[in-house]
């Protein structure tokens, strides 16, 4: 038993055919938006506080280590690039430290 073949579709009938057509009527537009920044930084300062190492010593005595210059200006230079500083802009850093 082979399959038949298929047979030729009849046309639809009139009543059951459905169109739809669409026209836009687009007229050609340009929008921009303008954002102006809503803040701008003038000048950024700084200011870190560091404590002083207190050592005690074998005889129970104890003694405070101050921070050496180069130190500061380690840390100095690690706050300034952490946080964008510009020193053109007036931006400043002050380190300072304290038994």
């Amino acid at each position: 038993n082979a399959p038949k073949k298929a047979e030729a579709v009849q046309e639809a009938d009139p009543m059951m055919r459905s169109s739809s057509e669409v026209q836009n009527y687009e007229v050609s537009r340009q929008i921009s938006t303008r954002k102006m920044p809503s803040a701008k930084i003038q000048k950024i300062t700084v200011a870190v506080l560091l404590r002083e190492q207190l050592i005690v010593g074998p005889d129970g005595q104890s003694q405070v280590q101050k921070i050496s210059a180069e130190e500061k200006q380690e840390i100095q230079a690690l706050v300034t690039n952490a946080l964008g500083l510009t020193p053109e802009r007036g931006d400043m850093v002050i380190i300072s430290s304290r038994p």
